[in-house]
């Protein structure tokens, strides 16, 4: 709890990368993550496959949610933007979805971990 506390508000109140997105990389990481001691060909397969692995992951949840910036998708909520060319649907009652943020990206982050990091190189 202590490293992802911080994470909150788009990575302590500064609006930037929603602590949904921050938090689910910091898992990422942990499960697939380099350590730094493999062999040169072993840190670059596994650094390639995690990086793709979470550039994945953000493309998701920007195309599910329309950005991955706590400001911008506080303003979707208040209802005062929607990005250009976004298919997220506008919801009359004005509201926070940040534990949505976070259940989806819980959700999202179980099945990679399922499914694609299992099979990353050790």
């Amino acid at each position: 709890m202590k490293i992802a506390s911080v994470l909150g508000g788009g990575i302590s109140g500064a609006g930037e990368v929603c602590g949904a997105v921050s938090g689910g990389v910091l898992c990422l990481g942990l499960s697939g993550g380099t350590e730094g001691n493999e062999t040169p060909d072993i840190f670059k397969e596994k650094r390639s496959k995690i990086r793709g692995v979470i550039q994945a992951f953000l493309q998701d949840f920007e195309d599910n949610w329309g950005s991955l910036r706590c400001s911008d998708l506080v303003a979707m909520d208040k209802g005062e933007r929607i990005p250009e060319g976004h298919q997220r649907e506008k919801d009359d009652t004005i509201r926070n979805h940040c534990d949505d943020y976070v259940e989806w990206s819980t959700h999202k982050i179980t099945l990679i971990l399922n499914n694609e990091i299992k099979t990353s190189p050790s």
